[in-house]
């Protein structure tokens, strides 16, 4: 699990902490100038912190890298 503190404080794109009140639902960061719904830099914040907890040769998978295994997968089986 991972813990929702300074989740929406500390800004996913530098790190920066940007406090803010609860009523506050956007994201300014005043260093890299990052602007987004409060949630949203939150949620990114909570991934990237499940990201890190994974095996270093986890973390370096892409999206991308998924479906073309996926795919070369489907091939081999004759799905496709």
């Amino acid at each position: 699990m991972i813990p929702a503190k300074n989740t929406t404080v500390d800004c996913s794109r530098c790190g920066n902490q940007v406090p803010k009140r609860l009523a506050i639902r956007i994201h300014q960061c005043n260093k890299c100038n990052l602007i987004l719904n409060r949630d949203h830099n939150a949620s990114i914040n909570i991934l990237n912190k499940g990201l890190n907890q994974l095996p270093q040769e986890l973390r370096k998978v892409t999206l991308v890298e998924m479906s073309e295994t996926f795919m070369k997968q489907e091939n081999v089986t004759g799905l496709v």
